[in-house]
């Protein structure tokens, strides 16, 4: 797994500002004391290989054996990539192609002078360039906080849009950094789960109830675990994906009601921003140098 050429994205041209709020979420970041200074974007694009040229590694794999003994009826287990499945290695490539995008698109708010970027957009697709490969762009405005002179050490980045951010600020509390929780889990399609789909009674799928449980509560823990790293007190997080689905088994079980192996395989993808407290200035004609691009969050 490789990323792509690590050179920065070149910084915006001097000149007017352009950005992507509405005039709601611009009339909102001016009146808590910012000024948007650009549109921003950073990316990552990695190649992913899934199934892997040594040691038969797959991205997806349900870890079961067809010579291990093994009572048939007994529920399959969920593989799930916090866990030690082999998914976890594609997770980290994906975390890592997160990192190398935000840390751009700092490095853009910077060079445009900015304090910290709103409105973050998230997009993560497969390469339009490489046929394995996958693509992370994080994109947003740009802003200042005014009355501060000079740069941040570590420009604050969010998904919360203009009036999000203003609300925040005037209740005490200002946002340190996007987070991103992937978790995958996979389980193979067994006999209880035939079994059960096949019954004359309406009944709950334990297998995959457990299966989207488990890809919930591990994705619930890397972003806790991101906003330790940076010194986050809380986390609000955007609208959550899963998806489900069927790919070839690995072991080459049998599945019951298929005509290949099959394992189940589920994603999950929560996204958030992490926030800190800090003493808001008291109103006034115009912002201090105390304000929470100066005073708060890590760095």
């Amino acid at each position: 797994m490789a990323e792509s050429t690590d050179r920065p994205e070149p910084a915006a041209v001097a000149g007017p500002w352009a950005a992507t709020l509405p005039p709601r979420g611009f009339a909102a970041i001016r009146a808590a004391g910012f000024d948007p200074v650009g549109r921003v974007r950073g990316t990552g694009s990695y190649h992913v290989e899934l199934s892997g040229e040594t040691w038969n590694w797959h991205a997806y794999d349900c870890r079961l054996s067809v010579t291990a003994p093994r009572n048939p009826k007994d529920p399959a287990p969920i593989r799930l990539s916090g866990a030690g499945a082999t998914s976890e290695v594609l997770v980290q490539v994906l975390e890592g192609s997160r990192r190398r995008a935000l840390e751009r698109l700092r490095a853009a708010c910077s060079a445009l002078g900015g304090h910290g970027v709103v409105g973050v957009q998230v997009n993560i697709a497969p390469s339009e360039v490489a046929s394995l490969g996958m693509d992370f762009q994080a994109s947003g405005t740009a802003v200042r906080a005014r009355g501060v002179s000079g740069p941040v050490a570590r420009p604050f980045v969010s998904h919360l849009p203009g009036e999000d951010l203003t609300k925040l600020v005037l209740a005490g509390w200002v946002p340190v950094d996007l987070l991103v929780g992937r978790s995958i889990g996979v389980r193979h399609e067994d006999a209880s789960i035939h079994d059960q789909l096949r019954a004359a009674t309406n009944q709950e799928l334990d297998g995959w109830t457990a299966l989207l449980t488990g890809i919930r509560a591990d994705a619930r823990t890397r972003l806790l675990r991101q906003a330790r790293e940076h010194g986050g007190d809380g986390i609000l997080l955007d609208a959550g994906e899963i998806t489900v689905h069927e790919h070839p088994c690995a072991a080459k079980l049998l599945s019951p009601g298929h005509q290949e192996p099959t394992d189940r395989v589920a994603q999950c993808l929560l996204i958030g921003t992490t926030l800190t407290p800090f003493t808001p200035t008291p109103p006034g004609p115009s912002p201090s140098p105390s304000s929470p691009c100066a005073t708060a969050g890590p760095g």
